[in-house]
Formats: structure tokens, sequence, C-alpha cells
């Protein structure tokens, strides 16, 4: 009391700079609990507004297992079910029901999985690899992406072929059987090749056969040639049934001829599974320790490659894009889900940060303030 006395006003200004901090550390203690709630939550996004004059709200059906969205952004009216609906015989009891709008939802195709389809019919191309033989030979002299297979009792020689017994290019497949003793001695090269069932494919081959003999009267057709495709894409050609081998119509000629003949045999076939493989093989009929030469150029088989099945969304409808009625292809989400017509998000919660809700400014002023009454009360003001 006696300082008051003494210098009242000096009094007076301490107690307004202490009641203007005590109501500034009330307003920042207020504003730092009110201020996160604010950004937080941010103001109350009004509920988006729906056409309910234009299209009613589908029902979810208990039958199925994901819920039926509230209208899908899609120029496509469902109607199969109400059709379905529509034309099923009334009960003798009641009348016939009108369809309602809930059941346009029945029309939502079931979702389809990717993955593991059927294949389905690509490019027309040859699908035999290295079937000209022009990509190389592999050490036992097997042309690459083929394999060979024989059974036993003679001499089987894998070679390139020479010039000029190639028929294209600069490359061909022989296969030399020597020293048979026994009758059907074989020796041959097979490729599996991947196919799509129930599509027809177009097989061409070409080859000769050389022999020392030369002439099918005297080897009483002693050196021949067969090939067979097997539906079941077998690798041993053992396992082939002997029905299945189907004779080439190719006569020999002599081993040593300067000029030779080739022939060429072209069919059609129609797969029955993914896989098949084709097998051709020179065949000496009888016991003959003579050279017999097989030469094999020019293979080819032409039909619709493998093509993986286009990728569908969960309502069943091809991702890569949608055929309209005019005849235009529009752009639609491979994600697997439907465009719903659903309300904005809310944003700008976080922008509308105003300089008075920043604890920083409060507490910088604070210690301005606090700084001021030091100095005011060190300098001890005579009034």
């Amino acid at each position: 009391m006696a300082a008051f006395r003494e210098n009242p006003r000096r009094m007076i200004l301490i107690g307004l700079v202490i009641l203007v901090l005590i109501c500034l550390v009330g307003v920042l203690i207020f504003r730092i609990f009110t201020a996160g709630d604010e950004v937080a939550g941010g103001p109350t996004p009004p509920p988006a507004t729906t056409e309910a004059t234009t299209e009613p709200t589908a029902t979810p059906l208990p039958a199925e297992d994901t819920p039926t969205p509230t209208r899908v952004l899609s120029d496509k009216t469902p109607t199969v079910a109400a059709e379905a609906e529509e034309t099923a015989t009334p009960t003798p009891t009641a009348a016939k029901p009108t369809p309602t709008p809930t059941k346009k939802a029945l029309a939502t195709a079931a979702p389809v999985v990717s993955g593991g389809a059927a294949a389905q019919p690509g490019e027309i191309k040859n699908l035999l690899k290295n079937g000209d033989f022009e990509a190389g030979f592999d050490q036992r002299g097997v042309a690459l992406e083929w394999e060979l297979f024989r059974n036993d009792g003679f001499q089987a020689i894998y070679t390139n072929e020479t010039f000029p017994y190639i028929e294209s290019g600069s490359n061909a497949q022989r296969v030399t059987i020597i020293g048979a003793t026994q009758f059907n001695r074989y020796a041959g090269i097979y490729q599996q090749v991947e196919v799509v069932p129930g599509q027809v494919y177009t097989l061409t081959l070409h080859g000769q056969i050389r022999s020392a003999v030369g002439d099918i009267n005297q080897s009483s057709f002693g050196y021949r040639m067969q090939y067979a495709v097997s539906q079941t894409g077998l690798k041993n050609w053992a396992n082939v049934p002997e029905a299945e081998w189907v004779e080439l119509p190719w006569d020999e000629q002599p081993i040593n001829a300067s000029v030779t003949k080739f022939y060429s045999y072209t069919t059609t076939i129609e797969p029955a599974a993914a896989k098949i493989t084709l097998f051709v093989r020179g065949w000496n009929k009888w016991p003959d320790q003579s050279e017999g030469q097989y030469t094999f150029d020019s293979f080819s088989l032409v039909g619709p490659s493998t093509a993986a099945a286009p990728l569908q969304t969960s309502a069943g409808e091809v991702g890569a894009g949608e055929t309209t009625s005019t005849g235009t292809t529009s752009a639609t989400p491979t994600t697997g889900d439907a465009m719903i017509d659903k309300g904005l998000p809310t944003t700008g919660a976080d922008d509308d940060h105003h300089l008075m809700q920043d604890g920083r400014f409060w507490g910088g002023l604070l210690i301005l303030l606090l700084l001021a009454a030091g100095a005011v009360y060190r300098a001890r003001w005579g009034y």
C-alpha cells in the first residue's frame, strides 16, 4: 500500500499490464484448444443431392454378395432381369405384378475373374519356331527349337544340309540312317506348339528322300517319310498310336544325284487341346545297311496364335474399352470398381489457417509484453 501511495500511476500501469497479460494468456489457451478441432473437423459438407426424380435408388438384394451401388454412371439401362420377371407366368390367385424400379439392379452382370481364362485367337502366323531351319543348329546337329527322337539298331546322324539339297534359304535339316539291321527303323525331329483349340491350322511340309538304291521299285518303297500330330501334346513319339502316323507320298531319289526334286505336302488340322506336338521322321522299312538321307525344310503351321483374354471389370465388362452404339470406343476403368455418383470430398480444411490461430504468434507476443513490462519496471518512471 505504501508503494501505491507513493506512486499510484506506476502501480496502476503495472496492474493494467498484468491484466492484459492474463487476458492474452486466456485467449491463447482458448485458441490452442479450439483451433485444432476446427482444422481437423472442418466445415460439414452439405449432403449430396440425388436425382430422385430421374432414376430410383437400387435396393441391394440379399442374394447378392456385393451391394449394388446407388447409381452407376453408364448409358446402359439394365432391363434383362425386369424382362425375365415380366415374362414369368402369373399365379392364378394374383394379378401380374408390375415391375418396380428396384428390378433394374438385377441386371448387373456377375463378376468375371480375370486370369485362367481360355486362350483367345490372336495374330495369324507360323507357329513353328525355326520352321525354316535358318536359326542354326546345336552341337548334336539338331535344328534349334527342335528335339530329336529315334529307336535303336542303326546309326543316326543329324546335320545341317548342304547345297544343292535345300528347298529355300541356306539351311535345312538332314537325318541320315545307316546300317539298319532290323525292320522299321525310325529317326526324326519334333516340336511342341501352343494353339487355340477349335481353330483351323494349315500344316505345310517340304522334303526329299535320297538312298543308295534311288528307286522305289528296287527298294520296294523301303525309304519313306512320315509325320504325326499329337492332339494331346505328347513328347514321347513311341506313345503316338501307329494309326496317327501319316506316310508322305514322296519317292526316294539317287543319293548322289546332282539335281533332285523337293516335294511339298499341305493339310489342315483342328486342334482339340491347347498344346499339340508335330513329329516328322525318316523310315527305313527293311533291314538294309545302305545309307538313307532324309531332308526336312520349310515347315510351317499357320493359324491364330494364342492371345490372353482381355481384362474384365467386376461388372463383367471389357476393361480395355467399351464400344457404344455409334461405333466409337470410350475408355473404361480397369480397376474393377464401377464409377459411383458420390458427393465431392471435403477440401481446403487446412487452407483457412489464419495468423490468429498460430500458437507461435501468441507465444512471441507474450514474450514481447513480458519484456516491455520488465523494461517499465526497471526504468522506474516518475509521474
